[in-house]
């Protein structure tokens, strides 16, 4: 085996990671936007089946930024890579538009053209806008994290920590620092960083798969179990924690702490299996586009809004059930679909041409200010 093909499947771990951090993403959106949440009460068996996959999911961000900052730190940039990911956006927006016009289900007007064709600014996908600044930043950050050494570096993660991620899960009552719960850009750079400090110095922790799991596990319990009793107080004492919220936040420290526990566990497996790491390449290129797809706001109203109702299964077998094969039904014809349009838009020559022209014109301009 050559040095590049051993390469490749020691990175195989984390390629699975990019998965499982999208079918959970895929989960969250099942309980979430379907209203689920809001609908079923302490009083029913599906109120804990719900909580208990959200606990487990809610690090699928995180976890997902953790690995752009874990290869972008050590990776030249590439203008090509955000020019991909912002045609990407734009043709699964404008596509999108222009089918629900077709099906009935949106008019054609300007607003609406208007719209899809400024995706990133008009924060059509939240994430896609913080992800794409957080790529065009990210030449900077790596100055950063290049200029200090593993002290500095580590006393510079634990300041993010603990002002980004305890403060603001103590002092919840107020987003002081404009976080929005995590959904933000400096959250974002501080993931980024630290998933540079993993690659760069790791983890001791992080060498034993039986501590990371065991972090993990007990890191969902201390988001499950607080929420099913805030769930239990609202229900039958008729009172209303805002902390309940709080704890499904990105930046609430259990959250963040099972993203780093879910990190380190995937991140000492190894693929074995040839046909597994098959099944693993051909899905990985795909995430981005199972996100942008089922998550755009057709497919929403349409599809989570529209025709499933989970609310409905009393079951609490029938809806575990019910939401493993619409989880893995979405996630799998969603990959088909961003595979025929990677097919279409990106594999042509014409198209791998204009991103090595784009990348050649950016190069001469950093030689022109001696970047």
């Amino acid at each position: 085996m050559n040095l590049k093909a051993a390469d490749k499947k020691r990175e195989m771990n984390f390629e699975l990671l990019r998965i499982i951090a999208m079918v959970m993403v895929v989960t969250l959106h099942y309980w979430g936007k379907t209203g689920f949440l809001d609908k079923v009460p302490a009083s029913e068996p599906g109120f804990y089946v719900a909580w208990f996959f959200e606990s487990c999911c809610i690090c699928a961000v995180n976890c997902y930024v953790l690995l752009t900052g874990f290869f972008m730190c050590e990776k030249k940039f590439k203008i090509s890579r955000v020019l991909r990911i912002w045609l990407q956006v734009l043709e699964y927006t404008v596509i999108l538009y222009l089918v629900s016009c077709l099906a009935g289900m949106n008019s054609f007007e300007a607003a609406g053209v208007k719209k899809s064709l400024l995706p990133i600014t008009n924060e059509t996908y939240w994430f896609m806008t913080k992800y794409i600044f957080l790529l065009i930043l990210s030449p900077f950050i790596n100055l950063l994290i290049e200029n200090c050494d593993r002290l500095r570096l580590k006393v510079l993660c634990i300041s993010l920590f603990a002002v980004f991620s305890v403060l603001p899960s103590v002092f919840h009552y107020t987003d002081f620092l404009n976080l929005s719960r995590g959904y933000s850009l400096p959250w974002f750079v501080c993931l980024y960083i630290f998933g540079a400090y993993i690659r760069k110095f790791g983890v001791p922790f992080f060498s034993s798969k039986g501590k990371c799991l065991a972090g993990y596990l007990i890191s969902i319990l201390c988001i499950y179990v607080p929420r099913v009793i805030f769930g239990l107080l609202k229900c039958y004492a008729d009172k209303e924690y805002g902390y309940a919220k709080v704890l499904y936040n990105y930046n609430f420290v259990f959250t963040l702490l099972s993203a780093l526990f879910l990190f380190g566990l995937i991140k000492n497996m190894t693929i074995k299996s040839s046909a597994v790491g098959r099944v693993i390449a051909f899905l990985a290129p795909t995430t981005l586009g199972v996100y942008l797809l089922h998550l755009n706001d057709y497919s929403v109203k349409w599809f989570f809004r529209g025709i499933l109702r989970p609310e409905r299964i009393g079951n609490p077998g029938l809806l575990i059930a019910h939401s493993l094969f619409v989880i893995l039904a979405v996630y799998l014809l969603c990959a088909m679909a961003e595979k025929i349009r990677l097919w279409i838009f990106e594999a042509n020559p014409l198209m791998k041409k204009v991103f090595q022209w784009t990348d050649g014109i950016f190069d001469k301009i950093l030689l022109e200010f001696n970047f």
